[in-house]
């Protein structure tokens, strides 16, 4: 086996990538975030001061999926910064724990390789946006990897009973992410508990009873916070309702988002060859030692299983997929470590097998930073347009609304919506009964924001204002879900307002009438 020099060594590479990684997506090379994380953002800002979720500011996303931001911008003071530090300490967290696990089966080497592999693969699915749900998971699930570990190698240690605590909170604080990211500790859980089914009746209550109390901890707190501010109702209806109908699709569409998602990255066809070697070593008994075994195990399990579970919100965005990367590279690691063991390759040809591979996914990262790059100078600059011009022409006591679904504005401009839905989707989503979210839509507007900026040209999913362009959008089929009164809405709202600009040739602003120049 090839040994790293220095014990900081790893440490200093995997933070050194994962920076790099997460760097194209920071305020440096983003000034304004992306959309999704435009919203977590703006939803942190509004419970900091004071409002809540669901009750003052509608988002159909659990509430752990505002814990990033919220935490970067407390323990920043506000820094602008902070919730993109943040972001990149909880990944840096994840790749450091991956990278202990992996060294303690494979050795340094293939632990670094391993680590640095999939956290450049992260490139693929994060798409500038290091604020979803699903990277924010990425903690929780390794960390339940680790402790189904530890607990393994120890069961009799007195920590094993925190270590099934930890993996009641990973299970919980998982599920209040998104309900589909808990799918990897469960499985770490259920495989754990399966492999030690001959333990004592007693001690196996004790560890499920820790587990439930974990569990307990994220939940509680949870729903202590929505109770205390009434949001319960009003969450099961965002958060709930709202989401199944926004994935409802044909089971055919879901089955060519599945075979044509698994051929896109590399590491998800190498993982399958992996993984086909790993279920026939296990078969034929070639794995002999427990811990290891039950590893592959937990892996074969977890990586179909998140391909699965992927395809439920029926969309096929790529960040759904996040959560394979990590066992498809447990897989790849346990290959490496076989070939390089048990056919005793020459350790000058294995060297300079690992200076490629880096030397590749380096490349890898930095071809990643020109599509950003690229994708700043051309498709953001709209956003940063709209910036622009909201803190250079609009005074601060004038209200702007965001008419689509760039929330991200909000937060770049330091803007409070004047609504408090912020972006437009839950007026127009298929099978949500949107009624009751458009009275409160048009009670908000009651009061006219001085400044409309209509961002439909680069949004399909968002009807125009402009009358003659939304008749166009009806035609292209955007239009199942939109309710006539929301139409004649729109119509109304027009006869107030006059154009004055186009942002970047797409934008369109408009002005109050009754607003002097």
């Amino acid at each position: 086996m090839i040994r790293l020099g220095r014990r900081w060594l790893p440490i200093f590479l995997i933070i050194a990538f994962c920076t790099l990684i997460y760097l194209p997506g920071s305020p440096a090379i983003m000034p304004v975030p992306a959309r999704d994380g435009g919203v977590f953002w703006y939803v942190a800002q509004q419970m900091l001061e004071g409002r809540a979720p669901y009750v003052d500011v509608w988002d159909h996303k659990p509430l752990a999926a505002y814990m990033i931001p919220l935490l970067g911008l407390l323990f920043s003071g506000g820094w602008y910064w902070g919730p993109w530090l943040m972001a990149l300490v909880s990944l840096s967290v994840a790749a450091g724990m991956g990278y202990w696990l992996l060294r303690h089966q494979f050795g340094s080497t293939i632990a670094l390789v391993g680590t640095i592999l999939w956290v450049v693969g992260l490139t693929y699915f994060y798409e500038r946006d290091p604020f979803f749900t699903e990277m924010s998971a990425l903690p929780f699930q390794i960390a339940a990897y680790l402790a189904g570990m530890q607990i393994l190698r120890t069961p009799s240690a007195k920590s094993a009973p925190w270590l099934w605590l930890g993996l009641g909170f990973c299970s919980a604080y998982t599920l209040l992410l998104k309900p589909p990211l808990a799918t990897t500790p469960i499985i770490v859980v259920l495989v754990v508990l399966f492999s030690m089914r001959k333990i004592s009746p007693r001690q196996w209550l004790v560890w499920v009873g820790m587990f439930l109390i974990g569990g307990l901890v994220p939940s509680g707190l949870v729903w202590g916070y929505l109770t205390m501010h009434g949001a319960i109702s009003a969450g099961i209806d965002q958060v709930l309702v709202y989401n199944q109908a926004y994935s409802h699709v044909t089971w055919a569409e879901r089955w060519a988002m599945l075979t044509s998602f698994v051929w896109q990255h590399e590491i998800n066809a190498v993982g399958i060859a992996a993984g086909c070697v790993a279920m026939v070593a296990l078969v034929r008994g070639r794995v002999s030692a427990a811990p290891l075994r039950t590893l592959l195990i937990i892996a074969l399990l977890d990586w179909p299983i998140t391909l699965m579970v992927g395809l439920l919100p029926a969309r096929g965005y790529h960040h759904y997929f996040t959560g394979m990367l990590w066992p498809a590279t447990v897989l790849l690691c346990w290959l490496g470590y076989v070939l390089i063991n048990q056919t005793r390759l020459n350790s000058r040809l294995v060297t300079l097998s690992v200076g490629l591979m880096t030397g590749i996914m380096f490349i890898s990262s930095l071809s990643v930073w020109y599509l950003y790059l690229s994708y700043r100078s051309t498709l953001n600059t709209a956003s940063a347009a709209a910036v622009e011009y909201i803190t250079t022409s609009i005074p601060a006591d004038q209200q702007v609304l965001l008419w689509g679904a760039e929330t991200s504005i909000y937060v770049a401009t330091g803007r409070q919506a004047p609504t408090r839905i912020p972006y437009l989707y839950p007026l127009f989503t298929p099978g949500y009964p949107s009624d009751r979210v458009f009275s409160q839509f048009q009670q908000d507007l009651t009061h006219r924001p001085a400044y409309i900026i209509d961002t439909a040209a680069t949004n399909p999913m968002v009807p125009p204002l402009d009358p003659a362009l939304r008749q166009q959008w009806l035609v292209y089929g955007w239009s199942d879900g939109v309710d006539p009164a929301f139409l004649a809405f729109c119509d109304n709202l027009m006869t107030d307002y006059t154009p004055v600009t186009t942002l970047d040739g797409q934008w369109v602003v408009y002005r109050l009438q009754t607003l002097r120049p």
